[in-house]
């Protein structure tokens, strides 16, 4: 997928992935809410798996989209993430800590971001739902 530049997209389109204890699911929207695609598979085991589907999942969502750019890539994911992207710890993913999920799929993505997946979801709640424009 190539990675987001300014200049190359034609509206506001973003790809999202949330990683769960089961299923690992990305989506392509656009800022109004335009669902364009939606991938899912199945949640594996291990650190070096997890990378790999993610990678895939968002690999599928840019071919979908394609020849866009997304403007914006996030991934969600439920336990404990740091600023730097880097999953400390997630109850779901037995035997998965201290995976360094940004710095793995950043060359082949992009800018993008890593979040707890609650945080993720109360930023678009913050930035395009119901509690836009809400201080």
């Amino acid at each position: 997928m190539p990675a987001a530049s300014p200049g190359a997209t034609t509206g506001a389109l973003a790809l999202g992935v949330d990683v769960g204890g089961t299923k690992v699911l990305g989506r392509a929207v656009r800022a109004d809410g335009t669902e364009l695609a939606a991938v899912r598979r199945p949640t594996p085991r291990g650190a070096d798996a997890i990378v790999a589907v993610v990678a895939e999942v968002l690999d599928a969502l840019g071919s979908a989209v394609a020849p866009e750019v997304p403007d914006a890539v996030g991934v969600g994911i439920a336990g404990l993430v740091d600023r730097s992207g880097v999953l400390r710890f997630a109850p779901n993913l037995p035997g998965v800590v201290d995976l360094d999920l940004r710095s793995a799929l950043v060359g082949a993505v992009g800018p993008m971001a890593v979040l707890n997946d609650a945080t993720a979801a109360l930023w678009g709640e913050h930035r395009v739902g119901a509690a836009a424009g809400a201080r």
